[in-house]
């Protein structure tokens, strides 16, 4: 499974928590990570912790949105379906499909936009 994404975004946050400003290549002005916030935050991680746990870093990140993400989607599931035992039972589904285990070890991409998903579609559903 290619992760040369999750490298690139690497590169700009290394380069950000050192000093080198928002570059995948000092002194090149270039935006080329797909996820700019998510690097903001890796950048601000890497400062704090170092550099060199980058991908772990962003594996944790992405091993809370997660749970996170089943959590949220539990508590639709549970207004929807109207029962305790068949909402856990489709969120139970939802953090076991393929997609889910495939995508995890890429990072944080995938669950962190997630995290975002669900509260938009609580509030489209609730009418606001």
């Amino acid at each position: 499974m290619p992760l040369d994404g999750a490298y690139i975004t690497f590169r700009y946050a290394l380069n950000l928590s050192q000093g080198a400003g928002y570059v995948y290549n000092p002194g090149e002005r270039v935006q080329g990570t797909t996820t700019p916030v998510f690097t903001l935050i890796l950048a601000g991680m890497a400062a704090l912790f170092g550099a060199e746990h980058l991908p772990v870093l962003s594996f944790g990140i992405a091993i809370a949105a997660d749970i996170l993400n089943v959590w949220l989607f539990y508590r639709i599931a549970r207004r929807v379906l109207q029962s305790n035992g068949l909402a856990f039972a489709a969120a139970l589904v939802s953090c076991s499909s393929r997609c889910a285990s495939m995508w995890l070890p890429a990072g944080w991409k995938r669950p962190c936009s997630s995290c975002l998903f669900w509260p938009c579609t609580t509030a489209v559903w609730r009418g606001a």
